[in-house]
């Protein structure tokens, strides 16, 4: 074909591809501000912390809507395998305060690296993944924090341990 003959049929294929399209992941529910952070819309927060180097804790903790904890320990943690606990209503609404305080809807969905003053990327190796994905009203949001994290992202983290049991069941005794 001449390049003559194929610029109508790119017209065509490129107008198709102006339609109606289903969205992209960019356009997607779980990324989209002004989701509710209602707990009658609640239905999970879960943070996984992975491996490092080292002797870092791997584990996930599930928190569901009914205040049900499913924690399961693999690597250097205290209790290996699969444990339950609970948390009362009152946890539940203060996790999610902490996720609409950093409206957990717009963070980034990966923290890797800081920049500093000049623009460089700065980043620390050998640091652990916290996964932390929050489930309301049916959207779904998952954010992958290694290093520049915003501060009040760490301290969600660190109160989805706390509030579940993670923080005991994650320790390793001394010796």
């Amino acid at each position: 074909m001449t390049m003559i003959r194929r610029f109508p049929l790119l017209l065509v294929l490129a107008a198709a591809g102006c339609g109606d399209a289903a969205p992209g992941p960019e356009s997607a529910p779980s990324t989209q501000a002004g989701a509710s952070y209602a707990l009658e819309d609640f239905q999970s927060i879960t943070l996984e912390r992975t491996g490092c180097y080292g002797f870092c804790p791997t584990y996930q903790v599930t928190i569901h809507a009914d205040g049900l904890v499913v924690y399961e320990g693999y690597e250097h943690v205290g209790v290996s395998g699969e444990k339950r606990g609970q948390v009362d209503e009152a946890g539940l609404r203060e996790l999610l305060g902490l996720c609409e305080s950093i409206d957990f809807w717009t963070l980034a969905e990966r923290y890797e690296y800081k920049t500093d003053a000049e623009g460089n990327q700065i980043t620390i190796t050998d640091q652990p993944w916290r996964y932390t994905t929050l489930r309301v009203g049916g959207v779904e949001k998952r954010v992958e924090n290694y290093f520049g994290g915003p501060e009040l992202l760490r301290k969600l983290e660190d109160r989805i341990d706390a509030l579940s049991g993670a923080a005991v069941w994650k320790q390793r005794e001394q010796g």
